[in-house]
């Protein structure tokens, strides 16, 4: 017999990492940098790990993104 699937979760998922990041250029006042339409011009690295992020952080900190109010 299988486990129920929130078993499985609550029981075998319980590291947590870091998924993505994303970086914005801002001036000294704070206004981001933006593109000729207004949007905001976002990036990426490969160079940093972010992975100490999530340390401190437990199971019960997270809320899913599909959740939008906490």
């Amino acid at each position: 017999m299988s486990k129920p699937i929130e078993d499985v979760i609550n029981n075998e998922y319980n590291n947590i990492s870091v998924w993505d990041v994303t970086f914005y250029r801002l001036d000294d006042d704070g206004n981001p940098l933006e593109d000729k339409n207004g949007k905001t011009i976002i990036y990426t690295s490969y160079k940093v790990d972010c992975s100490y992020l999530a340390e401190g952080l437990e199971v019960e900190d997270l809320v899913p993104e599909d959740n939008p109010n906490p």
